[in-house]
């Protein structure tokens, strides 16, 4: 056990001579502590207790046990048994020594400010910088464990080697645990300064009572090193590469925590603090989907699982389109998902595959509840999507469904803010920030029981090499991951998710749902059965889910048409787009009391400026949509953007009402809106089949219609994905039964072998060979780098405009857009004064500009500033793809103090952006500046 290991490591009282003499922290200027310096013994004591902490809230003792055994296993020992209690050992200690560096004479002296005539007598300036403490921490570690290796006389002189080589892999965490990153231990260790001075800085070695005389012969380390720089597991060694990466999570954030409370006196004391589900609020959420009376599909649900196991109760899969019938269907698939997962509650792997407005999150929601009920060694929930608008839109759903508050439920993404829970009267009392700082911990940490997570974000947390990444490993473990919209992930990458989620399933007790609207399981990869040795099973939520794609609820919702891709490949012009969509929407209205809602999306934002011009000369002339026509793309701010989404639900079923959204792909990102009539360029059969899925969304009205047409080539978009080269080259008439027909394992089939024929070929860069290769070596930036959700850099632009305190929510009244706390921080920093109605956003950028560059004694104060600047920053801002091109398009109406991905526009903002319409991006006047 680890924490048995943990309590037998070694102590700084015990060890040194004058240990009280030694100091670890200083008290920080300006906070409460100012009493003492913290010594080196109490601080590595605090340390180690955290670890035990942190182990102990999170279920990491069996996972750490599994990874070594494991890993040992992998490794081939030939004393196994043996082998795995001393790797117990190595990961205890890395921790236990990872501060015992700070014995350095000059860290004492010039950091510390330590006056003791124990440290007059200053040896040579060996290591750079001369006041470090990570590289004799590293060196003591390492010459402690070698020698007491090389004196075991019950185990062969091969797994000598291979317990040495494994000093050196732990040993890498001590070495970079003040480092922003991890790198491969085979570079960082070789590299060490301490492997360079070994001879000079003996002496450290003597203040340690009890330490070995280190007689290791040169040649013998010189010949390990070579042994170390040369070696790789057999396999990939996953449960290695997991094991050492939490390693540096726990020793970090044990770090972080220790030094947290000895500096500000912040102590996680309570399941809440911890972000641990627990006791009454664990039994108060798995209560809410049985009896939550604002969800009565839920609680019907139930019901009708009891009545199918008495008997009482048939599936019967009504086939007549209504309302009603849906709303059948959705309970219906809600009682074959609950019947599931009662079935199989061991497994690790659930798929979700289910039609377009089947209520997935929903169901989603009644798997996580029914998974925590039955393994009580759950204890968080993890919520991934692919968009930051899909946090904000799901954030309400989830809380009301699962009867959670603020203080349950996190996000993480960057636009986030800063999220606290203290009031404004008990703020004040300690200042803007005393009472935020554990706050601070909960948000850095995500110390929360649900967290909605960008797919950026969560795929970061696996694999990422970042200290800020891995800092939030340990919390993956024993929770319920949902992912959505697995279709929005590039094909190419597909084989490395699946490997890492079976592998962190499989490791970390982790449940993952898979939720798609269009892709079957990605399991049929077969190159990631035969390279990872067979995959976990896959249990469908839906088994046949086919059957309700097929119901006319669902498959009969909209009537694709393809009248407007008959002209062969000749685009069509947006004049007669227009026109056919004014004759369209003119005779829907008349059937439908007046009312009609029409979108049409285009690829680029540029087409539909263009389209917005076309129409509006149309108006001018004969006046249909009058003032409702509207812009959505990605260059529209959140607020507006926000009103929009409003309006079209508040107006849904208002007689008269005639609406044109004219829109970009950002549409399919699970918007919630229900519109009658779709126009949309063709492009991936998945795109397609998202925007049907917000035209007749309730199946409430009849002949509902979504026409493809051509306009832009979607090639610039979809390069690089497997699908688009697929459909590209098939005969049309297969994407329109495949959009009829709803089987979409027809595409990915062929998207499922192409993967395999690349995988198979060692002439092309491949999952077994490459990927893999980079965990047998512990390549940890590879294996961040090579694994890209999005392939593109991104460019984030400041709108300097004034922004209105409050939005119009969907009742049409008003509510609040910035929150208490954000404004309390502009108040504090004269940005916004009470009875303000805008925050000026010129105003904004400068606040933001003089905290980068200003100190400030309070760390957690800073972060805590920089942390909310960012929820407030992200209002005024829109992120495009970034290129050379585009940088320097935008140069004449942009600041000049930017950074490299983050530019403000200047005074004369107003003649390239429209608050309404968002960026004039006609403006650039270069066609190889891609706006979507």
């Amino acid at each position: 056990m680890l924490s048995i290991k943990l309590a037998q490591a070694f102590r700084v009282t015990n060890l040194l001579e004058h240990a009280d003499k030694y100091l670890a922290h200083l008290p920080r200027k300006g906070t409460e502590n100012t009493s003492s310096p913290e010594t080196l013994g109490e601080h590595m004591e605090l340390v180690l207790a955290k670890v035990v902490e942190i182990c102990e809230k999170n279920g990491l003792e069996s996972i750490i046990n599994n990874l070594i055994v494991e890993s040992v296993d992998k490794i081939t020992f030939d004393q196994a048994d043996f082998a795995a209690d001393y790797m117990l050992e190595l990961f205890a200690d890395t921790i236990a020594f990872h501060d015992f560096g700070k014995v350095n004479e000059y860290f004492q002296v010039d950091r510390m400010k330590n006056t003791d005539p124990l440290f007059k007598q200053k040896g040579p300036e060996i290591f750079s910088p001369k006041h470090g403490h990570s590289e004799l921490g590293a060196y003591l570690f390492c010459i402690y464990h070698l020698e007491k290796i090389n004196a075991f006389d019950t185990i062969g002189d091969d797994d000598k080697v291979k317990l040495s080589v494994l000093v050196f892999f732990f040993c890498n965490s001590i070495l970079l645990h003040h480092n922003p990153t991890l790198v491969n231990p085979h570079e960082r260790v070789l590299r060490s300064q301490f492997l360079q001075f070994r001879t000079e800085i003996k002496k450290f070695i003597w203040l340690y009572q009890g330490f070995p005389e280190p007689d290791i012969a040169n040649d013998y380390l010189d010949a390990l090193k070579e042994i170390f720089n040369q070696f790789e597991s057999p396999t990939d060694n996953f449960p290695l590469f997991a094991l050492l990466r939490l390693n540096f999570s726990l020793l970090t954030a044990a770090d972080y925590l220790a030094t947290g409370e000895y500096s500000y006196d912040l102590k996680l004391e309570t399941d809440q603090h911890w972000g641990i589900l627990s006791g009454e609020k664990r039994e108060r959420l798995l209560e809410a989907t049985r009896s939550n009376k604002e969800k009565p599909y839920n609680i019907d649900a139930y019901t009708k699982l009891e009545q199918l196991k008495s008997g009482a109760y048939q599936f019967i899969n009504p086939k007549e389109r209504s309302g009603p019938n849906l709303n059948v269907l959705r309970t219906e698939m809600a009682v074959k998902v609950l019947q599931t997962i009662e079935n199989h509650t061991d497994k690790r792997l659930f798929y979700l595959e289910a039609p377009t407005g089947g209520g997935k999150t929903n169901l989603s929601m009644l798997a996580v509840t029914e998974l925590l009920r039955a393994d009580p060694s759950l204890k968080k929930v993890f919520y991934v999507f692919p968009f930051t608008t899909l946090i904000t839109q799901t954030h309400k759903v989830i809380k009301e469904t699962l009867c959670i508050g603020d203080d349950d439920i996190a996000l993480l993404h960057s636009k986030a803010g800063f999220q606290t829970n203290v009031k404004e009267n008990e703020a004040l009392e300690d200042g803007l920030y005393g009472s935020n700082r554990l706050d601070f911990l909960q948000n850095l940490f995500a110390l929360y029981p649900v967290t909605l997570v960008t797919h950026v974000r969560f795929f970061d947390i696996l694999k990422s090499n970042r200290k800020d990444d891995i800092y939030l490993m340990h919390r993956l473990a024993n929770s319920v991951v949902v992912l959505d919209e697995l279709q929005s992930y590039p094909p190419k990458q597909w084989d490395k998710m699946l490997y890492m989620l079976d592998q962190y399933g499989k490791y970390f007790n982790i449940r993952f749902i898979l939720m798609s609207a269009t892709l079957p399981k990605l399991t049929e990869i077969k190159a990631v059965q035969i390279a990872s040795g067979g995959l976990s099973e896959v249990i469908d939520l839906l088994p046949n889910a086919h059957k309700y794609f097929q119901n006319e609820n669902f498959k009969g919702r909209v009537s694709f048409k393809f009248d407007l891709l008959q002209n062969g490949n000749e685009d069509i012009t947006l004049e007669e787009l227009a026109s056919v969509l004014l004759e369209k929407s003119r005779a829907r209205a008349a059937v439908s009391e007046g009312r009609v809602f029409t979108i049409v999306e285009f690829i680029f934002k540029k087409s539909a400026t263009e389209f917005r011009a076309v129409i509006d000369q149309l108006e001018q002339k004969d006046s249909f949509f009058g003032e409702h026509i509207y812009v959505l793309s990605g260059t529209i701010l959140e607020s507006r953007r926000r009103n929009i989404i409003n309006l079209l639900k508040r107006n849904r079923k208002t007689p008269g009402m005639k609406v044109l959204l004219i829109t970009t792909q950002v549409v399919e990102a699970g918007v919630d809106i229900d519109m009658d009539l779709g126009f949309k360029n063709v492009s991936l059969i998945d795109s397609d089949e998202q925007l049907a899925g917000r035209v007749n969304r309730n199946v409430d009205k009849e002949d509902c219609e979504v026409y493809l047409f051509r306009k832009d080539d979607p090639m610039v978009l979809y390069k690089s994905d497997d699908r688009y080269k697929i459909t590209r080259d098939l005969n049309p008439e297969f994407h329109r039964e495949i959009l009829e027909s709803k089987d979409f394992g027809k595409l990915y089939n062929l998207v499922f072998e192409k993967i395999d024929v690349r995988n198979n070929s060692s002439m092309l860069e491949n999952f077994k060979d490459n990927y893999l290769g980079y965990f047998k070596k512990l390549d940890f930036p590879k294996i961040k780098s090579e694994f890209k959700i999005i392939d593109q850099q991104t460019l984030s632009v400041f709108v300097p405009l004034e922004l209105p305190l409050t939005i119009e929510n969907l009742e049409g009244e008003q509510e609040p857009f910035f929150n208490d706390f954000e404004l309390r921080f502009l108040r504090q920093e004269k940005v916004f004064q009470p009875g303000d109605q805008t925050i000026n956003g010129a105003e904004v950028w400068k606040l933001f500009r003089k905290i980068l560059s200003n100190a400030k004694d309070d760390f957690i104060a800073k972060k805590i500033e920089q942390k909310t600047l960012q929820g407030i920053l992200a209002k005024f801002t829109f992120s495009i793809f970034s290129s050379p091109k585009i940088c320097e398009k935008l140069k004449p109406w942009t600041e000049p103090d930017n950074l490299d991905d983050y530019v403000c526009l200047n005074d004369r903002f107003s003649t390239i952006y429209d608050y309404e319409s968002g960026l004039m991006e006609y403006k650039l006047d270069d066609p190889e500046c891609r706006i979507f």
